[in-house]
């Protein structure tokens, strides 16, 4: 297949406020020359970097970016606050992330898309976080009922992230990519995890994984240097150093 017949898109989705894990990954992006960026949301929450992690990814050429729940949290705290009441932790460290974003950062979350949708060498591609249309939908490659009934929009590849596990799914409808987590990639082994996807005029779609390390005691020391922690940070924080003793 000839490379003036393909798009390469670097998928990358749940960065989760992690610039480390980021700039691991994007320098390893950066040798297989992309022509676009896909960011399939959860970008800045959740992490001790929130605003060093939005400039990097406003940096990155060609990119299109979706939201992800922890963005619409974000870019409208008051919207999350009565059905999260049950969470106070995960609260205080989302007021944490809005003060450091300040207001240009609140804006940029509020006006992403929930969809986006490129036209490719293959047709239609569909980028989202959860499933079309809902930035909190749960797609699973072993469960049917979360991928049957989707709406492609006339797509014939959909790309989300949302729940972590890197996976490549064959439907009736299309192909489902997800590229894993950037920030918090625990299905992986704690490696960065993103996917390169190459279309080509033929039609064809490959799907590749990459799984990268990063600096995960700078992470670490950058977490207990101040920012909040809740129920979801200090287990992952402790399997962290596990990973780092080992």
């Amino acid at each position: 297949m000839d490379r003036d017949d393909r798009m390469r898109l670097a998928v990358l989705s749940d960065v989760h406020g992690n610039a480390w894990a980021l700039e691991s990954v994007l320098a390893d992006v950066e040798r297989h020359r992309p022509h676009r960026f896909v960011l399939l949301g959860d970008l800045l929450a959740d992490g001790p970097a929130p605003a060093r992690t939005l400039a990097l990814l406003r940096a990155l050429p060609n990119a299109t970016c979706v939201q992800g729940n922890t963005d619409r949290y974000l870019a409208d705290l008051a919207q999350v606050v009565p059905p999260r009441s049950e969470m106070p932790d995960l609260i205080q460290t989302w007021r944490w992330a809005v003060d450091r974003l300040g207001e240009e950062g609140r804006r940029f979350l509020a006006c992403l898309p929930t969809d986006a949708m490129l036209e490719t060498p293959v047709g239609r591609v569909l980028a989202t976080h959860g499933t079309p249309g809902n930035d909190e939908g749960l797609l699973y490659p072993g469960r049917a009922d979360t991928w049957a009934d989707l709406n492609w929009h006339g797509a014939r590849l959909l790309l989300v992230g949302h729940t972590h596990p890197p996976f490549v799914l064959e439907t009736e409808g299309g192909t489902i990519v997800n590229p894993g987590s950037v920030g918090i990639p625990t299905p992986t082994g704690w490696r960065a995890s993103y996917a390169l996807v190459d279309l080509f005029g033929g039609g064809q779609i490959a799907v590749r994984h990459e799984q990268v390390a990063w600096d995960i005691e700078a992470y670490i020391a950058a977490f207990e240097e101040g920012i909040p922690l809740n129920r979801k940070a200090a287990p992952m924080l402790e399997a962290l150093r596990l990973q780092v003793d080992r």
